[in-house]
């Protein structure tokens, strides 16, 4: 699996991340991701989506990390939540994002596919 951040927005920045599949096995591959790139008027509550392309096991929810440049680092887990909707990883802050703001995001290998 190799890992590429890409920017993408909230008025904030955010990172994508891409899943390459590197066995026999069908691995889960990124096929969309909300808020898209770039954005600069995202409302600072908005959720951040990562969709797959098959469905995930319930296991996966550890594999989506945000992570926050004003807010001490790692916020899934800590002042939000992920949580599982079939092909679709979510990431709920309980705590809203700051104007300007850079949140990066990433995706473990925790990711798995129900296939």
């Amino acid at each position: 699996m190799r890992i590429n951040l890409y920017p993408i927005g909230f008025g904030l920045a955010a990172a994508l991340i891409s899943l390459l599949a590197t066995s026999a096995q069908a691995q889960p591959i990124i096929s969309a991701i909300t808020p898209a790139a770039n954005r600069s008027s995202v409302v600072r509550t908005s959720p951040v989506t990562v969709q797959f392309s098959q469905s995930l096991t319930a296991g996966s929810t550890a594999a989506l990390k945000v992570f926050s440049s004003q807010r001490g680092g790692l916020r899934s887990g800590n002042s939000g939540t992920v949580t599982l909707n079939n092909d679709a990883l979510t990431f709920s802050p309980s705590l809203d994002f700051r104007p300007g703001e850079t949140v990066r995001v990433s995706v473990t290998t925790a990711a798995q596919s129900t296939n």
